[in-house]
């Protein structure tokens, strides 16, 4: 990264320009290379992106007062109810995901990844706090742990 001046008539520069990318960080201007990022495709992060493809079209198929109990139960948090559930919705079927597609033999579907937290894999989508399923969400306050 390389801090870049400007001219007097320009106040900032941000974008791609050939293989150079500009950009502005607290206030003064900078220049590094464009870099191509990583695409390993391996088993683990096709099975992460289908199971977060899962989790829009499960959202995406909640009756409108489902969506508005997950607003109301996000109020409490930094992030609006479609994040609660896609966050909870993940965290509930990502394990479940790498062991499917690591018995299916895709390569890398078991490396690299970890989850801190308790989670049955054999009923998907089931929290251990009990807090919300699919289609029903617990009374309004703030949420659990």
């Amino acid at each position: 990264m390389a801090r870049i001046a400007l001219a007097s008539y320009l106040k900032t520069l941000h974008g791609v320009l050939g293989d150079v990318v500009f950009y502005s960080r607290y206030g003064r201007e900078y220049a590094r290379p464009y870099v191509t990022p990583a695409n390993p495709d391996t088993g683990a992060q096709r099975a992460i992106r289908g199971t977060f493809g899962d989790a829009v079209r499960a959202w995406q198929g909640l009756p409108r007062e489902e969506k508005v109990r997950w607003n109301r139960q996000a109020r409490w948090l930094p992030m609006s109810g479609y994040n609660l559930f896609i966050s909870r919705y993940m965290k509930e079927n990502i394990p479940a995901a790498l062991e499917s597609a690591a018995l299916r033999g895709d390569h890398g579907a078991h490396l690299h990844f970890s989850l801190n937290a308790s989670v049955s894999v054999s009923a998907p989508f089931q929290p251990a706090n009990g807090c919300c399923t699919p289609v029903s969400c617990v009374a309004d306050g703030p949420p659990a742990g």
